[in-house]
């Protein structure tokens, strides 16, 4: 959220003033450390996406993955509801290195571990690493 403090030009007219803004920066979700490739997914009716999300796939359709239920396939570039008769594609990152903690996991991913062998079983390359800090 930005805030900006801005001077009455009508009675400080020639008098020097300032602005403020204050930012937040959001992580990164991917790292520099190769390619990132992206599909457009089906996603069904009555689903709820948010960007960063880690997502599999249910009777071929995008759905948040669940460890031990929907297996991680990819990340949620966009964020999207479809109503009940709603549908469409949604752009879902298939590669690339990716820093755990700006990602949204399920509760199941409750370790570093999990998150960390969440693509291991498919043949996406998504490498779960967090970036290096100065």
């Amino acid at each position: 959220m930005s805030t900006t403090t801005l001077p009455d030009p009508g009675s400080n007219v020639g008098i020097a003033a300032h602005a403020t803004e204050d930012f937040v920066q959001a992580p990164v979700l991917f790292s520099g450390e190769g390619r990132i490739n992206t599909t457009n997914e089906p996603i069904g009716q009555n689903t709820t996406i948010v960007y960063g999300q880690v997502v599999g796939r249910s009777s071929g359709k995008i759905v948040p993955a669940v460890l031990g239920t929907t297996e991680a396939i990819g990340v949620a570039l966009v964020a999207i509801t479809t109503g009940a008769g709603g549908s469409g594609t949604i752009a879902v990152a298939r590669s690339g290195t990716l820093n755990p903690d700006a990602a949204v996991w399920d509760a199941t991913y409750d370790t570093a571990e999990k998150k960390r062998l969440a693509f291991e079983a498919t043949a996406t390359p998504i490498y779960v690493k967090a970036p290096k800090t100065a």
